[in-house]
């Protein structure tokens, strides 16, 4: 049984804006600045209204297919508008920051795509499509779908033989 329950008046679920509110007021008791938490048409959202310069709007969605949008609505299981960093993880070994590609299958290729929309080009690096011991830098124009095109020896600029380290 949950220990808290935060419900809105709205009986359909597409007008439903359950919201907890975590405020700060000021001298005259009004409200200034805060954090909502809210449930609204399918979505958890995090909402900050912290204006202290860098502006106010929704911090992070989750929607109802489990996509994490951050400053954005989700379009990907994970959807970042803003630079990522990633930093030291405090690992053992060699290497202290991170990002991992990992492939499903000796067919399906790892890598990472780079996309320029303002000339609308595509580049990936990364293990290509259909190759289980290479790396390749591709290119493709006029692509923004982050497809398979992309990453295959067809658009390649350059290209590693893992086995014998060749170009």
């Amino acid at each position: 049984d949950p220990i808290l329950t935060v419900r809105d008046s709205s009986t359909s679920s597409n007008n439903g804006n359950a919201t907890l509110r975590l405020a700060e007021s000021g001298a005259s008791d009004t409200l200034q600045n805060y954090w909502d938490i809210k449930s609204t048409a399918g979505q958890f959202q995090i909402i900050d209204n912290w204006d202290e310069g860098a502006g106010t709007g929704t911090r992070l969605t989750i929607d109802d297919g489990g996509n994490v949008g951050i400053n954005t609505t989700p379009a990907y299981r994970l959807y970042v508008d803003s630079a990522i960093h990633i930093g030291a993880d405090d690992g053992s070994g060699y290497t202290h920051s991170r990002l991992i590609f990992d492939s499903n299958g000796s067919t399906r290729g790892a890598g990472a795509y780079f996309h320029n929309r303002v000339n609308d080009v595509e580049y990936f690096a990364g293990n290509p499509y259909n190759d289980t011991d290479s790396f390749a830098i591709t290119r493709q124009a006029t692509t923004a779908s982050h497809a398979e095109s992309t990453a295959t020896y067809t658009n390649a600029l350059m290209t590693i033989d893992g086995a014998t380290g060749y170009m």
